[in-house]
């Protein structure tokens, strides 16, 4: 039984002795113990998996954990499939197995004291143990992809059908698309005339335009050279206005000192 136990905490969470009670991982726990763990490895469809469950009892709240892996063909390497959350890993779980823990301990073997469970359970419960434990839910899968191929080769002929309608149509109207044909062939050669004149136009237009650009970039050069020009002519000016300035100056000192021994010689007198 300890063996069962282990197996079905394991895979679901729950044991035959903690089936009823809220916390079904603290009542497996023996007396003193504070940690519980369980490594199961099973086949399942030809693929093995491992499913590892473990529980902590601290102080504070009591922490579990749930991994869930799948094995490679060298049967060494396990690829995680764990979920974000316990629940979610759970779920994934179950549907890799497709039977939750009520099927299982309503079939597979019979709890002490409980051997009239299944019979217990309301119609729907019942119902749903019987399609899990029969495959029915995949039955119910398998029937709607049917459903699906079926209406997806209905939509399929009826497109189909469309468009043989369609093409008999056109070819109905063969003689008409001949005429259209060759109206649209000589709006083709218009239109590649006018393609081709417009392409001419267009390297014109594009010659033009960079001979405009060599212009401008020589109108531009010699805006600049001017710019210069005038700059250097402005500076010259100033100088010679500097020049000037300081000749008057000059010229200025020169006359009072040719007047200065005049002056003195008029206050000896």
């Amino acid at each position: 039984s300890a063996l069962l136990d282990a197996i079905t905490w394991a895979i679901w969470g729950q044991a035959r002795k903690t089936s009823n009670t809220s916390k079904p991982d603290a009542g497996l726990l023996h007396l003193g113990q504070t940690t519980m763990l369980v490594i199961l490895d099973f086949e399942c469809n030809r693929q093995t998996y491992r499913v590892k469950r473990e529980y902590f009892k601290t102080y504070g709240k009591p922490l579990a954990q749930l991994e869930f892996g799948i094995f490679k063909e060298d049967a060494i390497t396990l690829i995680p499939l764990t979920d974000k959350t316990i629940r979610k890993t759970q779920e994934k779980i179950i549907q890799t197995i497709h039977l939750d823990y009520d099927a299982f301990v309503n079939t597979a073997f019979l709890r002490q004291g409980h051997s009239n469970e299944f019979s217990q359970k309301s119609p729907k419960d019942r119902k749903a143990i019987l399609g899990t434990i029969l495959g029915l839910d995949q039955y119910e899968v398998v029937r709607k992809l049917a459903m699906e191929k079926v209406r997806q080769a209905v939509n399929k002929k009826n497109t189909l059908s469309a468009f043989h309608e369609k093409m008999l149509e056109q070819l109905a109207k063969k003689p008409q698309l001949t005429q259209s044909k060759k109206e649209l062939l000589e709006k083709e050669n218009q239109l590649l005339a006018r393609a081709k004149e417009l392409t001419k136009k267009t390297t014109t237009l594009q010659a033009q335009e960079k001979a405009i650009q060599q212009e401008q970039k020589q109108s531009e050069i010699l805006t600049l050279t001017l710019g210069q020009q005038q700059k250097e002519l402005n500076r010259i000016i100033e100088q010679l206005l500097e020049t000037k300035k300081l000749w008057k100056k000059v010229h200025h000192e020169k006359m009072r000192a040719k007047k200065y021994p005049e002056l003195l010689e008029k206050n000896h007198n």
